[in-house]
């Protein structure tokens, strides 16, 4: 629709101008007033990347990306959400939660250049380091 359409015009031209409290906040818009829709989908995936990114709130970033997964399991945006997660969670430091979202990330995307820094950092944490 053209309001959804709108508010995502907004938040891309937020981001571009680095305005990422203001974009964050224009995103959330479209999945409190869409909750249901794929766009919601598509804006809690970019609101944790903003949250994470720009913002330092890797608490926000989880929750989003695990809504966005719950919602829409296999969804379009599924690498980036599980990419989301996985990282949130290593900033959380919350290795067991870290080592869940990769095994899963690369069971679902297994031939994926994610798949393969998955694969490196699970290595990292079994052999006891906490990387960056």
């Amino acid at each position: 629709g053209g309001a959804r359409e709108d508010l995502r015009q907004k938040a891309s031209h937020q981001r571009a101008l680095g305005q990422f409290r203001d974009a964050s906040q224009t995103v959330a818009l479209v999945y409190e007033r869409f909750p249901r829709s794929v766009s919601a989908y598509v804006a809690r995936v970019a609101a944790g990347a903003i949250d994470l990114e720009h913002l330092s709130n890797p608490t926000r970033a989880r929750k989003l990306f695990e809504q966005a997964l719950r919602e829409q399991p296999r969804g379009a945006l599924d690498l980036e959400a599980r990419q989301g997660l996985s990282v949130a969670l290593r900033d959380l430091e919350d290795r067991t939660g870290e080592r869940e979202v990769l095994r899963a990330l690369i069971a679902e995307h297994s031939d994926s250049p994610a798949a393969r820094r998955a694969q490196v950092r699970l290595r990292e944490l079994a052999s006891g380091g906490a990387g960056e």
